[in-house]
């Protein structure tokens, strides 16, 4: 999914054990996203998350992330 931001209501949409995907324009937009899945364990219903950062595809700055809904 390509998307400018990640959101609240985009990481309480993903079911638990599955994950989701953003195609995001940089780094920093991925680091916000892993940094607002963190923050969330915080939140009810106190979701937990995992997060990976790609590699940039290639040829731009352009990144992915994929996001894990553990709890």
């Amino acid at each position: 999914m390509v998307k400018e931001t990640v959101t609240k209501p985009d990481l309480l949409n993903i079911r638990i054990g599955k994950a989701e995907t953003f195609n995001l324009p940089t780094w920093n937009h991925c680091r916000s996203a892993q940094s607002l899945a963190g923050q969330m364990k915080n939140s009810e219903p106190y979701p937990k998350y995992v997060t990976k950062i790609a590699d940039p595809v290639e040829g731009t700055l352009r990144r992915s992330i994929t996001i894990t809904r553990i709890a």
